[in-house]
């Protein structure tokens, strides 16, 4: 792989070589010895992605590299568990068997893209010809609602932004601070979520609908990789239950419609205990409104 410096060296990165510079190369260097191969990231609930591209027909070791830095880019880039390839068989071989066998940082990105993300293992294989899958992009609308009692809160690295509002005006908007990173007991994280949701429904008269947002990885409403638990982690006789907030909130806010976007995970049998034994008439220090949490 030819690796060429950009026109304009960043100064805080002067060893920085983008990958484009070098696919040109390559790709002006095989012209008219090149030999067309088909990417496919199968994702899931119907999604599969699909990407062309040429390699050398001839240059084994070079093809190798090129086609390692475009599955690992195409698997960060849009995700997924399965990798189709329609391409040189013993190419795919040096790939799968050997690659990502064998690489500690390929072993990594199949740990996370596999069990950690989809819930299964990571997989390459051969798909030459009719047995390569074709594109399908399934999509899920979301929002365009704004009628109704409304509450949304944001949760970031340092603080929880919680927002109300009813038929489209705003009725709160504030931010509690919080420090969510190094927080082992998820009885913290509980306490926070359900104080900044208490405070911004404390000021509508019903709760039709909450939103929450988080930065992570989400896949059927779970967390599988989310910056707000990444002290959370598994060990020797625990295991991971997830819960959407969907349903929790409507346990702890009564009968309200509610949707969400974010949870947070429990991986512990006695923390998941803990979190939910706690009693649902209390509210958590600062809130004010006891309808909200009904004792069940």
């Amino acid at each position: 792989m030819l690796l060429i410096p950009p026109s304009v060296t960043p100064i805080l990165d002067p060893d920085f070589r983008p990958a484009a510079l070098a696919w040109r190369a390559f790709a002006q260097a095989i012209a008219g010895n090149a030999q067309p191969i088909r990417i496919a990231i199968e994702q899931g609930e119907g999604s599969t992605y699909v990407f062309e591209r040429n390699i050398s027909r001839d240059d084994l070791a070079v093809n190798l590299r090129f086609l390692e830095r475009e599955v690992k880019f195409l698997l960060w880039a849009v995700g997924g568990f399965r990798i189709h390839l329609d391409a040189p068989e013993d190419l795919v071989a040096l790939l799968r068997d050997y690659i990502y066998r064998y690489d500690a940082n390929r072993l990594f990105d199949q740990e996370v893209m596999g069990p950690t993300i989809y819930g299964r293992p990571c997989e390459i294989l051969h798909a030459p010809g009719a047995a390569f899958p074709a594109a399908s992009h399934v999509t899920l609308p979301l929002g365009r609602h704004a009628g109704g009692c409304r509450v949304a809160i944001d949760k970031g690295a340092s603080d929880i932004k919680a927002y109300a509002e009813q038929d489209g005006i705003t009725t709160f908007s504030g931010e509690f601070k919080w420090d969510p990173k190094p927080q082992t007991d998820p009885v913290y994280h509980n306490l926070h979520i359900r104080n900044a949701i208490a405070a911004a429904a404390a000021t509508l008269p019903r709760l039709d609908a909450i939103g929450v947002s988080s930065a992570g990885v989400y896949i059927a409403n779970e967390p599988r990789i989310a910056s707000s638990t990444t002290a959370f982690r598994p060990s020797t006789g625990e295991f991971r239950s997830s819960l959407p907030m969907m349903g929790r909130c409507r346990r702890w806010l009564g009968q309200c419609r509610s949707t969400a976007i974010g949870c947070w995970v429990w991986r512990s049998a006695a923390a998941w205990r803990r979190a939910t034994s706690m009693r649902r008439g209390t509210l958590p220090p600062g809130s004010t409104n006891s309808r909200l949490f009904r004792s069940t």
